[in-house]
């Protein structure tokens, strides 16, 4: 699977504990500082302080697959329904992250409802086999820029983030290989993940997930999980570059492509093309889609749709032309990486 979900997080006000043992305490505590009691386990240990934590663990004949926290706001879970199914295929179904769960549950003595609680993070996440080594779309990258987002540069990857989401690019067969162990993964491995890190905004149903519980999500159709992954690629990532929107003339170009028409009596959208160049266009228009957006002002769909796949395959040819002669234009290459990820 190319599609899936990478990471779960949800959280209760309500929960039990039966036991501390095995887990960490989380610093912040300040020397003479009263601590905050916030509850106490089954076996009399009292919760305290900052709180207290257990990381997934791989060891032992039943380790706990989850990472777990208890602190002065409630209880957290966090999971990854991927990375139980594959060592790096995707799932957008969330069932092996419900059934590790309720193991660690019961493995380590732990209460609460599950259905009811807060979903506080989701990452969705596609990944592509590129042609090219990934080191050749740094220069894409370091020419996007996120919608209200502070971009960071990774030695195999790029970051775009505020306080609310994040989209990051990653080398993932690199990360593998060097974190995992994992050698037999497919080479130039290119995840993009899409973050939301907070409950009300995956509450939202324009800009988030649209789902405030847990339960909400596990009956969302994983093809909808998909159209949000696109939708937040569109609204930050791929979003035309707003200086350009403001001097690019739509209107203009319907009677530009008008004339193209009336003095043709087959293929005046062709001859347009021609005539202004496909580079030139996708830098006018910021996207392929949106040149298609010109081309429903005078075709039927069907007729569009065969336009736009005429002249993706003609860009995807001039991308392998350009990679022979070690080069690549930068509207193409971000064209590519739209396709690939945000399609």
């Amino acid at each position: 699977m190319n599609f899936g979900i990478d990471m779960l997080s949800i959280g209760a006000k309500e929960y039990g504990l039966k036991s501390l043992n095995g887990w960490g305490i989380k610093s912040g505590n300040k020397v003479g500082e009263e601590q905050a009691k916030f509850g106490r386990t089954a076996d009399g240990h009292e919760l305290q302080g900052a709180g207290y934590f257990l990381n997934r663990s791989m060891k032992g004949d039943s380790p706990n697959l989850c990472t777990w926290d208890v602190n002065l706001n409630g209880l957290f879970v966090t999971v990854n329904p991927s990375a139980l199914h594959h060592g790096w295929e995707l799932t957008p179904d969330p069932t092996p992250a419900v059934d590790a769960i309720r193991h660690d549950m019961e493995l380590l003595g732990i209460e609460f409802d599950m259905q009811t609680a807060s979903l506080n993070r989701i990452d969705l996440t596609k990944q592509a086999v590129m042609n090219s080594a990934l080191v050749s779309f740094h220069p894409t990258f370091s020419a996007l820029q996120g919608q209200r987002m502070k971009k960071t540069e990774y030695p195999d990857g790029f970051q775009f983030k505020n306080t609310q989401k994040e989209v990051v690019f990653y080398n993932k067969s690199l990360q593998l290989s060097k974190v995992k162990g994992i050698d037999d993964a497919p080479e130039n491995l290119l995840r993009c993940e899409a973050r939301w890190k907070h409950r009300k905004v995956i509450g939202h149903d324009v800009n988030g997930i649209g789902v405030g519980s847990f339960d909400d999500l596990l009956s969302r159709p994983s093809a909808d999980l998909a159209n949000r992954y696109k939708t937040m690629l569109h609204q930050t990532v791929f979003k035309p570059n707003q200086g350009q929107q403001l001097t690019f003339d739509f209107g203009r170009e319907v009677e530009v492509l008008r004339s193209y028409i009336e003095d043709s009596e087959r293929n005046g959208w062709s001859r347009y093309v021609m005539a202004r160049g496909l580079e030139s266009i996708l830098h006018e228009f910021g996207s392929l889609d949106m040149f298609g957006e010109l081309l429903k002002v005078f075709y039927s769909e069907r007729q569009v749709r065969r336009n736009m796949q005429q002249l993706r395959t003609t860009l995807f040819k001039q991308a392998a032309i350009d990679r022979m002669k070690e080069r690549q234009s930068l509207t193409a290459s971000i064209d590519l990486l739209r396709q690939t990820f945000a399609a």
